[in-house]
């Protein structure tokens, strides 16, 4: 029977506990759901793809539209202090057959 010891699991537990850690302390100015540049990023790599309704639907978001979402993302990304963040980590037993 596998259980939570598994040098497997406790490796993949330590590395996501690290990475939620850094990213709510050291990484936390610049932690968000999506980096500024991406829905530019999408609109090339989408624009320069092969697939026609790719291009079609990237050639549809403009330089300007995406302007105002960078705009709005430098409105909304803040500093972000310590005390802010809540967090919540469960755990729970592996089911027994």
């Amino acid at each position: 029977m596998n259980t939570y010891t598994e040098l497997t699991k406790n490796i993949a537990r330590k590395s996501v506990l690290e990475a939620a850690i850094a990213t709510l302390t050291v990484e936390r100015d610049e932690a968000t759901l999506a980096r500024r540049s991406y829905v530019r990023e999408v609109r090339d790599y989408k624009a320069s793809c092969e697939n026609k309704f790719d291009n079609y639907n990237a050639g549809k978001l403009t330089d300007n539209t995406i302007n105002r979402w960078e705009s709005f993302y430098d409105s909304i990304v803040q500093s972000k202090k310590t005390r802010k963040f809540k967090s919540c980590i469960s755990f729970w037993p592996q089911s027994r057959k």
